[in-house]
């Protein structure tokens, strides 16, 4: 490969040896920035490419545009196509064009009071918070997809999710299809054909790039909102109305609760994952090395991905129903995402806040239009500065208790 390219969008094709190719291929293109779009058919691996944070997965079907959807999501303008075993190299020395040219930009419309809402969501157990803010609105009715297409396929799903909103009749569609690309666009275009009816496209969760699905799904619905800024206005760019929305969490369900030191005795956790792939990765295990020399056993990482072998202060993942405890029972809730973007946080910081933890989260630029710092939270941006501040309120119950 070219040692003089500054970044470069590998184009592959997700075959039965697609983990392996990535993996191998990874050490070789590590010196500069790159990102891999795998075109999937139909592969078996499509759940591990879309948790990889230099990944992007195109769900190849119907008569779509590959070459153009490719150089609409592609980041960088070289780009390198695996095709029967050979590398083909191309620039393309052109500004990525508008989507239908740019759209009238207007303000998000208030819903009034009786709105029907229909809501679409993989993971209706994990978003039992959106739906009932939804309902704030007014009526609103579940339409779980990924059962649907478990129970059936997905062409059967998208018939079932036409039918559910022509019995429903929502005033608006409020769905979640951030990565896979199941839910079609043409059965949203078809729903709204047939009914006079908004739809919003939300993306609570992150990837390095926005996702062909939710580029696509784009074009079907009124609103794409997603958790960071940086994107929004990259979509806004594509011709997309599109706005920042963060992720939160249910209050009924965060909350302070009776402490349970038996279950969760240390001082000082960390929630969230490990082994995967995000920018901020190297950063979250440095972290949660440092921590562990310092504290020792008065630290704790909670979540998936972390080898006991390899990382002794790792604990056992914690169910949704439990993380409020988990948070109420310890001193200081330490937090960082997995990207370091303008306005971008994971709901971490929401759950922990609720549970009545102290918050001590990595800086991420436009915290302090949100917080008062050591106010609400107290925000860090290098390693040493995140152990002065534990240190400083381990020794100070009243001032971490009034935050």
């Amino acid at each position: 490969m070219n040692q003089g390219i500054n970044g470069v969008s590998v184009v592959l094709n997700a075959d039965q040896d697609i983990k392996s190719t990535i993996k191998e291929l990874r050490k070789s293109v590590r010196s500069f920035d790159y990102e891999f779009i795998v075109i999937d058919k139909g592969t078996a691996e499509r759940h591990w490419l879309s948790q990889q944070g230099d990944t992007q997965l195109v769900t190849l079907r119907d008569n779509r545009d590959l070459q153009g959807l490719i150089h609409r999501m592609a980041r960088y303008n070289d780009k390198l196509y695996l095709d029967d075993g050979e590398w083909k190299y191309e620039y393309e020395p052109v500004n990525i064009p508008a989507i239908n040219g740019p759209k009238e930009t207007v303000s998000m419309p208030k819903l009034p009071e009786g709105t029907r809402i229909l809501h679409v969501s993989s993971f209706p157990a994990n978003t039992t918070g959106i739906t009932e803010a939804l309902r704030v609105f007014g009526t609103v009715e579940t339409f779980d997809w990924l059962k649907e297409k478990n129970a059936t396929n997905v062409q059967e799903m998208n018939e079932a999710l036409k039918w559910a909103a022509i019995s429903f009749r929502p005033d608006i569609i409020f769905m979640e299809e951030c990565f896979t690309g199941e839910v079609f666009p043409d059965t949203i275009k078809h729903i709204k054909s047939l009914l006079k009816v908004g739809a919003i496209n939300w993306c609570g969760d992150i990837r390095a790039h926005i996702p062909a699905s939710m580029i696509t799904m784009a074009e079907a619905v009124d609103w794409t909102l997603i958790s960071n800024q940086p994107q929004a206005e990259q979509l806004q760019k594509m011709g997309f109305n599109s706005a920042h929305l963060h992720s939160g969490a249910p209050i009924w369900l965060y909350k302070p609760m009776p402490p349970d030191k038996e279950r969760f005795p240390e001082d000082i956790i960390f929630l969230g994952s490990g082994g995967r792939n995000y920018p901020l990765s190297p950063l979250r295990k440095e972290m949660c090395e440092s921590l562990y020399r310092r504290y020792g056993d008065k630290f704790a990482v909670y979540g998936r991905g972390w080898r006991k072998k390899s990382y002794p202060y790792a604990k056992q993942f914690i169910e949704v129903k439990d993380e409020a405890i988990a948070y109420s029972s310890c001193k200081v809730a330490i937090g960082i995402s997995a990207f370091d973007w303008e306005n971008y946080t994971s709901a971490r910081m929401w759950k922990a806040m609720a549970s009545g933890a102290l918050y001590l989260p990595y800086y991420f630029s436009g915290i302090e239009k949100m917080f008062v710092q050591q106010g609400h939270l107290a925000w860090w941006k290098r390693i040493p500065e995140l152990h002065t501040f534990i240190d400083y309120y381990l020794a100070r119950e009243k001032e971490r208790e009034k935050i």
